[in-house]
């Protein structure tokens, strides 16, 4: 890599935060990428493309995972870390998988942890399936080790589970057990060892973040949160030590009673919680987490609430938007927002920050018009590192769009 990529990349984040406030700051309602690239989705064989259906950028932004359920294989793609990088004509690695369902009755998605030396990443494939005549999910995990930058790039299954006893999207992987939820129990699956136990809560647990330190279970409407540190969950898969001693509650009080959405977290390493109320007017309070090494084994306490900020009333829900908080952009003043509202487009906002004070109207920038004629929503991932976005339009064409230009 040379020296002006580097310069280009350690600067990339602060120069894609100036574009959008310039944008603001200029009554700009839509922001123009200065590349936009697309995925040559022809096979090598001369058959039609598959139609992929799931994607996640890798993190740091330059390589691009893929799924598709009709040829059943997971790609990766270089796109480069610069605008201006030509995408190969073809994935640099694939990998079959059994895990993909049809498209009418399966629901996908990809789970990401870094490998513990540092060398690329565990993906976790999941597929889901209800069936109507045992009442209960069906649930495909494929997990994958991936090392991009390896010649040639590694990427191969290293183990596979289907299983019953869980519902979906109660999901979480860390770096040695996949995890999921049922409505009183969450389930462990070792998947180094193949070893597997369960362990009770006390609660309903409706959504499930995980950064490198911790693992949060958090209610559909509830004030509380609870907490277990990742290794402790690692080490009870193997049944080594009685997992009750890890749990942690806390009180989430500041937030009002309702319906709330978990965001994904910044990073692997991210230290917040962000969560969006989604009642009027949409809210998202965003919390510090206190390391694991701090926590007390019993009791309740409440993690600091740091700031909060209103979208107003744009019609946010979890099931017509994608909203992302970055947690490299904090500062004492603003946050950068990404969303996605169906039938409308992509917007990026910069929020104030300011406790107990709310605006009328969030002021934002479009950086994707969803074209009015689209019925199916558009996915989406970013990288606020790289100033990019990239998504798959309901019309299966996956396009990579830039936003911070080279520099001159």
């Amino acid at each position: 890599m040379s020296l002006t990529q580097l310069e280009y990349l350690a600067i990339a984040p602060h120069r894609f935060i100036s574009l959008i406030r310039k944008s603001l700051n200029n009554g700009h309602k839509k922001m123009i990428p200065i590349s936009t690239r697309l995925l040559n989705l022809d096979s090598p064989s001369g058959l039609p493309p598959p139609r992929l259906t799931t994607l996640r950028l890798l993190p740091g932004g330059r390589f691009l995972l893929t799924g598709s359920q009709h040829s059943y294989t997971v790609d990766i793609w270089d796109l480069g870390c610069t605008p201006s990088a030509l995408i190969p004509a073809f994935a640099i690695a694939s990998v079959a998988v059994s895990s993909f369902l049809p498209e009418d009755e399966r629901r996908s998605q990809f789970l990401v942890q870094p490998l513990e030396d540092g060398s690329g990443f565990y993906v976790l494939v999941v597929s889901a399936e209800w069936s109507w005549e045992r009442e209960e999910m069906d649930l495909q995990f494929t997990v994958l080790a991936v090392e991009p930058l390896s010649l040639p790039p590694r990427f191969e299954i290293i183990a596979q589970l289907t299983t019953t006893n869980g519902e979906f999207p109660r999901i979480f992987l860390t770096t040695r057990v996949v995890g999921w939820a049922g409505y009183t129990s969450v389930n462990l699956w070792d998947f180094h060892r193949d070893s597997h136990s369960r362990f009770a809560l006390d609660r309903t647990t409706t959504q499930i973040v995980c950064t490198s330190d911790c693992v949060w279970f958090v209610g559909y409407g509830v004030q509380q949160a609870v907490i277990y540190p990742a290794r402790q969950l690692d080490a009870a898969a193997g049944g080594t030590i009685p997992i009750e001693s890890s749990l942690q509650t806390y009180d989430l009080g500041e937030m009002p009673q309702g319906p709330v959405y978990i965001l994904p977290p910044g990073g692997f390493d991210s230290s917040y919680l962000d969560l969006l109320t989604l009642r009027p007017p949409t809210t998202i309070y965003h919390y510090l987490l206190p390391p694991p090494t701090s926590l007390p084994n019993v009791g309740e306490s409440k993690p600091a609430l740091l700031r909060k900020f209103t979208f107003g009333d744009p019609g946010l829900t979890n099931y017509s938007t994608d909203v992302r908080v970055s947690s490299t952009s904090w500062d004492g003043e603003k946050a950068l927002v990404v969303w996605y509202k169906q039938t409308k487009g992509i917007y990026a906002a910069l929020p104030k920050l300011k406790e107990n004070e709310t605006e009328a109207e969030l002021e934002s920038v479009q950086l994707w018009r969803d074209p009015e004629h689209y019925q199916r929503k558009t996915l989406f991932d970013w990288s606020p590192l790289l100033g990019r976005l990239v998504l798959m339009t309901p019309e299966y064409e996956i396009r990579v769009m830039d936003f911070v230009p080279p520099l001159s």
